[in-house]
């Protein structure tokens, strides 16, 4: 089954040029596409950037999925604060805790895992997981 892991990132640049920089070093650092679906100026300090983006992952099961995310998840920060799902659903929420972010130019960053709503071409083989 396809999961989608939703991110919500602060980009501590108000350049395009060096935003696509920093996205890439997330899918570097996870090992997974990370297809940006937008980027604009934080309303609060116009010398940042809010990027939205996906990445799509493959397991046999909601936890396989989970357990894949966490541990990609901790190339990017070293600490998350994780909100378990609700009665909506199995979605999972995470946010690193702001001083154990190790990619520079991101301020802060989370994320959303949850079934579905992913694109079989973000899949490369390496997330194609059979946990």
């Amino acid at each position: 089954m396809i999961y989608t892991v939703e991110w919500t990132i602060l980009l501590n640049t108000s350049s395009i040029h060096k935003s696509d920089r920093i996205l890439q070093n997330i899918g570097q650092a996870t090992g997974w596409s990370v297809e940006v679906l937008e980027r604009k100026r934080n309303w609060k300090d116009t010398s940042k950037i809010i990027a939205r983006a996906n990445s799509a992952i493959q397991s046999f099961s909601f936890a396989g999925a989970l357990h894949a995310t966490m541990m990609a998840s901790s190339r990017i920060a070293a600490t998350w604060i994780v909100a378990a799902p609700g009665a909506g659903g199995p979605d999972y929420n995470a946010t690193a805790n702001l001083g154990s972010i190790m990619i520079p130019g991101i301020d802060s960053i989370a994320f959303r895992l949850s079934e579905g709503m992913g694109t079989e071409s973000l899949l490369p083989a390496e997330s194609r997981l059979d946990l």
